[in-house]
């Protein structure tokens, strides 16, 4: 939780950089009016480094308590090698000897606990990605993650069609109505299309674009915006170790 909070302060002054530039240009042909990425830095290797560093604290974690429950059940720490928090792939998995294996010593009660927690794929979903991404965060330098194309005020681009349009409708208020892209646009480059707006529209100062930074592991985590998806990993480590509370 303290790196996660370290973490998002790094995100926090990244964004207070302005590290993107919004403009507009005619589409030569058709006349309409193209919102686009005129500029946009490149997401800093340490937050990258950081995010890698919250993945392997809290998969550690999960090690940790396998090892703890091993030494409550009577296991001397110098046979606990082969001890770990099972993470695999499916339930099938989980259920083939080698992984039965890595718990041999733990109690009864724990293994039971365990098995109802479903740590596979199929069973439980975060923590089958954490289990994942600290694999690759043991085998490369950097996670995949940077920036992305997260969202669009429509409601702010209707103001201004209203405004221009209507007679009297100049000061008149809506509440932002946010809409996701069918594609994020990862990694954002300079140049990326956002908004495709009519023939003759001028630009509205006033339309607001939400770009976020996600990570972007191919079948693993695709398009996961970075902190609320970290947040909600380390939630789900936090439910999984009160779950043994009553063993310890």
């Amino acid at each position: 939780k303290q790196l996660i909070g370290e973490l998002q302060a790094k995100v926090t002054a990244y964004f207070a950089g302005h590290p993107y530039k919004i403009a507009t240009k005619k589409e030569p042909d058709s006349g309409c009016l193209i919102y686009y990425v005129q500029s946009i830095e490149d997401l800093p290797d340490e937050i990258k480094t950081v995010t890698g560093d919250v993945i392997q604290n809290l998969r550690s974690a999960l090690d940790h308590l396998a090892y703890i429950l091993f030494i409550k059940a009577g296991g001397a720490p110098t046979d606990a090698r082969h001890i770990y928090f099972p993470i695999v792939e499916s339930e099938i998995k989980f259920k083939e000897t080698n992984t039965q294996k890595k718990m041999t010593g733990l109690s009864q009660a724990a293994v039971n606990v365990i098995t109802a927690i479903r740590p596979y794929k199929e069973g439980n979903i975060k923590l089958w990605q954490l289990h994942e991404l600290n694999n690759l965060d043991k085998h490369r330098l950097l996670l995949t993650a940077g920036s992305s194309f997260g969202s669009m005020d429509i409601a702010s681009h209707a103001l201004g069609l209203l405004s221009t349009g209507i007679p009297g409708m100049e000061n008149i208020s809506m509440p932002p109505l946010f809409i996701k892209p069918a594609d994020n646009l990862f990694p954002l480059k300079q140049g990326a299309e956002l908004f495709i707006d009519g023939p003759g529209a001028i630009p509205n100062p006033q339309i607001s674009f939400n770009i976020q930074l996600v990570l972007n592991e191919p079948v693993i985590a695709e398009g996961q915006a970075l902190m609320p998806f970290l947040m909600e990993i380390a939630d789900e480590v936090g439910n999984t170790l009160n779950a043994f509370r009553p063993l310890l």
